[in-house]
């Protein structure tokens, strides 16, 4: 059972799987999701509202967050490689140490914001 959780420790999301690797969760509401250190290879997160969301230490290559929403999002050390991250916002996200290597971030949005 994989379990992803707000930053608030509120249940989001509950699946019977052993890993998110190629999950389809396209659309999903899934602000402020906590989803540090998670396998998600090859997922498709296309459209989904991601904002807020720590993906800290995640495996997403391959994956296809295109027209994803995840401003403010902690994608610190994240491995988007190969990802399909076109028209994705990512306003206000902390992308350090991210290996952006080979994706596709045609019309992406990547805005950071100093206040």
């Amino acid at each position: 059972m994989i379990k992803i959780y707000n930053k608030l420790g509120e249940v989001l999301l509950a699946l019977d799987l052993d890993s998110f690797e190629g999950i389809c969760l396209q659309n999903a509401w899934l602000e402020n999701a906590d989803f540090r250190d998670m396998k998600m290879k090859m997922a498709n997160l296309s459209g989904a509202n991601l904002s807020g969301a720590d993906f800290t230490g995640v495996n997403l290559s391959g994956a296809n967050l295109s027209g994803a929403n995840l401003s403010g999002a902690n994608c610190a050390f994240v491995n988007f490689h190969g990802a399909k991250l076109a028209r994705a916002n990512f306003t206000g996200a902390n992308l350090s140490g991210a290996d952006l290597s080979g994706a596709n971030l045609s019309g992406a949005i990547a805005i950071r914001r100093y206040f």
